[in-house]
């Protein structure tokens, strides 16, 4: 016959687990495979659509680079063109 002492032991234990262990409401609130799938579906979408916005913002900005240094181009060959009248002026 078990004793009253290993008796208690075994109560508190069960006590125990009862108290750690997840009821029906706590897993309610878990999210399950499927909700997980769906928003990691739509977390992929949103990266996609926001990395091709982010390659359409980079060609854009480059287009826009190329434009300014060909501006810059032009406003020193005209510059200097400015100077070369100016000076033929004075002459």
């Amino acid at each position: 016959m078990m004793s009253d002492q290993l008796l208690q032991q075994l109560v508190d234990e069960i006590k125990d687990i009862k108290v750690s262990m997840a009821t029906k409401h706590d897993l309610e609130s878990f999210a399950t495979k499927d909700y997980i799938d769906q928003v990691e579906t739509r977390l992929s979408e949103k990266i996609d659509r926001n990395s091709n916005q982010i390659v359409r913002n980079t060609e854009h900005l480059n287009d826009l680079s190329e434009s300014r240094k060909r501006h810059d181009k032009i406003l020193e060959i005209l510059s200097l063109r400015s100077i070369e009248q100016e000076g033929a002026l004075k002459s």
